[in-house]
């Protein structure tokens, strides 16, 4: 966002501040997405969903905590391929690894391919690619998916590939139409979150129960029954338009809940983008960046210039829009795959302290303990999904995404009381493998016990009893011979 004032500031303080101005995310709009996106009532992802920022050459749509080799993860992929190409599968290592995936395996409608897999995989490694590998993947993602790929991306999710022949239609991608009135559409969305496991998580991701209401609104076909019978329980008149119907905010709805710095920075954020706007003070740009950092570390809101402070109260708050929290656009971006273990430690310890306070104390994981939390949590985030707390569901994350040499990075910061989950769980592993250590060796001696019976029984000879009445002889020369009876 703040790229045109650089020339502004100089060197040593945009070293400095270099690390909060990576935190600036623009919207896309109708008028600054270019890649061919259009809106579209079968599809949820509005023009919004899709942003910018200085990390990416190309736009990108944004994304769920949803496992990074699920449905989810296949569509969003299949649709980055779709509407950027090459160089955004290049820049994004969830993409591109999820792609790898499906290309080693020949899933996601895509023929297998060892060889450009092998290569994104060495790439996602960290590994250095030879001009061969280069050219060989920028060739194959530089053509569109392939159809049988673009059908996949839309069950669950809807038709958002514009008029592309290959899409499903609205019933094979798991949809159905309806005349939903807000009260329906809010039904939605609740019944949305408790859908199981992977079913519709990007659609559940993009829906926006405002927006996707009123006539022929698409439905999941598995809420189908829930809607019928709630509309049947209290019919309402369907929503027809939302915009038509909506009252323009005050200034002091606009502002309701933000605090100064909040409404100061909102401005600040919209002034670089708006002409019709004054000039921005200097100070208040660079106070803008401190800002950033300050809410990135979770930090009090830096003094605000006094030159910034008499701007931003001559400005008309009638259109003020709430900036977007750097803290959350932070926390969306992980490192990248080969970041080193001290840089994904140091962003879990930076967001986990935004989850942190008296009443759930966070600590570091014991190092002799790692490894085996780090193989517990996996286990968590695969039994539990999303639900939980935030920093619950923030070391999930980390621990699905993060790359072999930096799993253990959730040990630089958990909450308390799952460490002593750990530990009572790893306790009572500890107490039943000692039960069937004892089942076992008492299982074993037995055995023992058995075999070595049975194993006289087969060296077990009877002693010779012959007959009583024949007697033993012996000849003792060629005249005699000796005989006895017992």
């Amino acid at each position: 966002m703040f790229s045109n004032i650089y020339r502004l500031l100089p060197a040593l303080l945009l070293a400095t501040l270099s690390t909060a101005a990576n935190a600036f995310y623009v919207k896309a709009t109708e008028q600054t997405l270019k890649n061919g996106f259009k809106e579209s009532p079968s599809c949820p992802i509005r023009y919004e969903d899709w942003g910018f920022n200085d990390r990416r050459s190309t736009p990108f749509l944004r994304e769920g905590t949803y496992y990074i080799h699920s449905d989810a993860a296949r569509s969003h992929a299949i649709l980055t391929w779709f509407y950027d190409g090459a160089d955004a599968i290049y820049e994004d290592s969830g993409t591109m690894e999820t792609l790898q995936r499906c290309l080693a395996n020949g899933e996601c409608g895509l023929k297998k391919n060892s060889r450009l897999a092998k290569a994104m995989m060495h790439k996602g490694w960290g590994k250095s690619w030879s001009k061969r590998d280069h050219k060989r993947f920028f060739k194959y993602f530089s053509d569109p998916p392939p159809d049988a790929a673009i059908a996949m991306a839309t069950k669950g999710l809807g038709r958002c590939f514009g008029d592309h022949p290959a899409q499903n239609n609205l019933e094979g991608a798991g949809f159905a139409q309806r005349n939903l009135s807000t009260q329906d559409c809010a039904f939605v969305s609740q019944r949305l979150q408790a859908l199981p496991g992977d079913d519709y998580e990007l659609f559940k991701l993009y829906y926006k129960s405002e927006v996707h209401c009123g006539a022929q609104a698409i439905v999941p076909t598995v809420l189908l029954g829930d809607v019928e019978t709630q509309q049947a329980a209290a019919p309402t008149k369907p929503q027809t338009s939302t915009a038509a119907t909506a009252k323009p905010r005050s200034a002091r709805e606009r502002t309701a809940d933000l605090n100064g710095c909040q409404i100061a920075y909102g401005l600040v954020y919209a002034g670089t983008n708006n002409s019709q706007m004054s000039r921005i003070p200097d100070d208040g740009l660079i106070w803008a960046m401190q800002y950033e950092q300050a809410r990135i570390k979770d930090e009090p809101c830096p003094p605000m210039p006094a030159a910034l402070s008499r701007w931003v109260q001559v400005q008309d708050l009638a259109l003020f829009e709430a900036a977007p929290d750097p803290f959350v656009f932070y926390r969306a971006n992980l490192p990248r795959k080969n970041a080193s273990l001290n840089q994904w430690s140091d962003y879990v310890r930076t967001v986990m302290a935004h989850y942190s306070n008296p009443q759930n104390a966070h600590y570091a994981v014991p190092h002799e303990q790692c490894s085996a939390f780090t193989t517990w949590l996996n286990g968590e985030s695969r039994r539990l999904g999303a639900s939980g707390a935030n920093d619950q569901r923030f070391l999930f994350e980390i621990v699905r995404y993060a790359p072999n040499h930096a799993s253990q990075a959730v040990c630089a910061q958990a909450p308390a009381v799952m460490i002593h989950r750990f530990f009572r769980d790893q306790k009572i592993a500890a107490q039943k493998q000692a039960e069937a250590q004892r089942v076992f060796e008492q299982e074993q001696r037995r055995k023992q016990a058995a075999e070595a019976k049975f194993q006289d029984l087969l060296r077990w000879k009877p002693s010779y009893q012959p007959p009583p009445s024949a007697p033993r002889c012996y000849r003792r020369d060629d005249l005699t011979e000796v005989c006895f009876y017992n």
